[in-house]
């Protein structure tokens, strides 16, 4: 197994290993941005969810794209082969 780091958690930043109400003691201003689960907003150091599920999406696809084309390279394209 390989680990694949444009699939690792999201970033929270300055809210890094905070509880909730930590969150809402330190940053008032952010509090409710945070906890409303505003996909733009980005925690200083942190990432959106906008983002992080950008990341996501295009490591997926990057490696869906990477393991079909090793199936071409192994023996033909797979949905052109008929079952036998």
């Amino acid at each position: 197994m390989l680990a694949e780091p444009g699939l690792r958690e999201r970033g929270f930043g300055c809210f890094e290993g905070l509880r909730r109400d930590e969150v809402a003691q330190r940053f008032p201003q952010f509090a409710s941005r945070w906890h409303g689960r505003d996909i733009h907003f980005e925690p200083e150091g942190g990432e959106s969810l906008s983002r992080f599920h950008e990341r996501c999406l295009a490591t997926v696809e990057r490696l869906a794209q990477a393991h079909l084309q090793g199936l071409d390279e192994i023996g033909g394209r797979v949905a052109d082969e008929p079952l036998r």
